[in-house]
């Protein structure tokens, strides 16, 4: 057995031994594949509206918003694995109707609101033909 195999089983033994980490891990998981499913199901519904012959129908912005999405997706499903959501939603849920909550959501509208207005056009380059 080589090295890398044999710290590999080493490994996966010390995993299993912990009771803690296999529950993460199956809540994860259980989580990720129903997060691949909305995927699946969100681009087939998308590829459902793009033209015959089209092959990328998510380009650009798009795929990279599509992208961020899943990872920030992925972010929160491991984070409820864990149990770190909780507090914070207790938190939110029980500041919510304060004014500092409100001046906050709304100082990000607005961070997002400038981004959104001040970044540059691409140039698209001219394909030669």
């Amino acid at each position: 057995m080589s090295l890398p195999a044999s710290a590999a089983f080493v490994i996966a033994f010390l995993v299993v031994a912990s009771t803690k980490l296999v529950s993460i891990i199956n809540t994860a998981l259980a989580n990720i594949v129903l997060l691949l499913l909305l995927a699946v199901f969100f681009l087939l519904l998308v590829g459902s509206f793009a033209k015959e012959g089209e092959r990328d129908f998510l380009q650009g912005g798009w795929k990279t918003t599509f992208m961020i999405v899943m990872f920030i997706g992925i972010i929160f499903v491991f984070l409820d694995a864990l149990n770190w959501l909780a507090p914070l939603w207790g938190f939110l849920s029980r500041y919510w109707e304060t004014r500092w909550v409100a001046s906050l959501i709304m100082i990000i509208a607005i961070v997002l609101f400038i981004v959104y207005i001040t970044k540059g056009e691409k140039k698209v380059p001219e394909k030669k033909e």
